[in-house]
């Protein structure tokens, strides 16, 4: 029983107060990390669906060149179409073959898309001449 006693008198730790204070500047320390990862994560996502609704548009507009060059470089007939493709995000993808202004037309291709409900719009343009 002597041993057992000794053993407790002798016994260092840590107190309630000291525990308490190191559990909340550890919190102080980590909240703000973690909202970095979560901004960083929003970061990437973004960039993410912004990269494939570019992608989206310049395949649209690489259709439109090569329908083009397979034409003989002779300008499109006006039109306009519109799709919706579904990857993760909703993309409307908008072309147009403007009406030519003499040998020159104008071929444009509009990606509309939300990314955490704001909505975003990318819009490609070249132009084609005929020879």
């Amino acid at each position: 029983m002597t041993y057992l006693r000794r053993i407790k008198h002798n016994e260092q730790g840590f107190s309630l107060v000291e525990l308490m204070i190191a559990v909340t500047i550890l919190g102080l320390i980590l909240i703000p990390m973690l909202s970095m990862f979560d901004f960083g994560l929003k970061s990437q996502l973004k960039g993410e669906v912004d990269l494939v609704a570019l992608s989206l548009g310049q395949s649209r507009l690489e259709a439109l060149l090569a329908e083009y060059y397979q034409n003989d470089y002779k300008l499109l007939d006006p039109q306009t179409t519109s799709e919706t493709v579904e990857l993760g995000h909703k993309y409307t993808i908008t072309s147009t073959a403007a009406v030519p202004s003499g040998r020159l037309q104008q071929l444009t291709v509009n990606i509309s898309y939300v990314v955490f409900g704001q909505s975003k719009n990318i819009q490609l343009i070249t132009r084609v001449v005929e020879y």
